[in-house]
């Protein structure tokens, strides 16, 4: 599936030695589940206005 790209979502599958990597059809990558919790954690904290 390396390089592989979804005719019906036009996502590309790029498989690395150390991850499997997905690409939206514009070629911008998809996030990892841990880095959208970050964002959505710094986004809660900027709305909280950065209490502890």
């Amino acid at each position: 599936m390396d390089g592989w790209v979804s005719p019906r979502l036009g996502i590309r599958f790029q498989l690395t030695p150390q991850t499997w990597e997905i690409y939206c059809p514009d070629g911008e990558q998809f996030l990892a589940l841990h880095k959208c919790g970050m964002i959505s954690l710094n986004f809660q904290r900027f709305i909280n206005g950065f209490k502890p």
